[in-house]
């Protein structure tokens, strides 16, 4: 924008990209904010492009419709973020000069981060139990000062107001957050593979109907982690419980691997 150009903000979901327009506008006050998708009106959609082709809007919050071969040459950036970049079709893929990964923070990254918290929002908490706060916290620090708090609730009513080390292990055994930050859902969905299928490979819309819980929500928030660790693979016939899930669940593992198939 200081070099008089323009932006393409590409978020593919219609539901929130007002919302995302809205938090754009406030981390750039100065910015004229426009926003464009395939379900809003042939006309008004044409309004919104028009205007963004004479300079009247300096970002374009829109969905992926500008794949399809919109010349701008005012714009000199285009932003996007996904967790599915392989979707993406190729034309709009090149289109992205840079290319970055966004990963898990390690543990004592974390533990910093959850310093921090603890002075801001004034909580008592010793150095061990920030440290279980932070093996539990899925290297995400959203997650870990949410079980910050968590725990500090339960040090006011039930050690007088001091999160130590014993007092978060208590705190998030009550949450039901393991040692290493699987919650519920993580121990259903690999309950669910290993009692339910055998350990799979089963589909993700059956294990999603199995633990009454939606397919995107386990594909997007739940396996990433459980991929991480291990625990799960991906196969073309389904998930697969990984040997690692069966010794962290402390089930016994004793499925043999097929043999290899040959000519003969």
């Amino acid at each position: 924008l200081e070099r008089n150009g323009q932006v393409f903000f590409v978020h593919n979901r219609v539901q929130s990209i007002a919302w995302v327009a809205s938090k754009l506008q406030s981390l750039v006050p100065e910015a004229k904010i426009a926003i464009a998708h395939g379900q809003m009106p042939e006309a008004e959609l044409e309004a919104v492009m028009v205007d963004f082709t004479r300079g009247k809007s300096d970002i374009l919050v829109c969905t992926t419709i500008i794949e399809s071969g919109l010349d701008m040459p005012n714009v000199n950036t285009l932003i996007g973020a996904t967790t599915r970049f392989a979707l993406l079709s190729p034309p709009l893929r090149d289109r992205f000069g840079a290319v970055y990964r966004l990963d898990f923070y390690d543990q004592a990254s974390i533990e910093t981060i959850l310093k921090r918290s603890a002075r801001i929002l004034q909580v008592k908490a010793e150095a061990g139990g920030l440290r279980e706060i932070a093996c539990r916290a899925r290297g995400t620090p959203r997650v870990a000062n949410r079980l910050l708090k968590r725990v500090r609730d339960y040090a006011q009513v039930k050690a007088d107001g001091v999160a130590t080390q014993s007092v978060a292990v208590e705190a998030l055994s009550k949450l039901e957050v393991d040692p290493i930050g699987l919650d519920e859902v993580d121990h259903k969905v690999l309950h669910t593979i290993i009692d339910k299928f055998n350990g799979g490979p089963v589909g993700l819309d059956t294990i999603a109907a199995s633990i009454s819980e939606e397919a995107d929500t386990i594909m997007d928030v739940y396996e990433p982690y459980l991929l991480q660790l291990g625990f799960l693979e991906r196969t073309p016939r389904g998930r697969l419980a990984t040997q690692l899930a069966y010794q962290h669940l402390g089930l016994p593992y004793d499925k043999e691997k097929p043999p290899q198939p040959t000519l003969w």
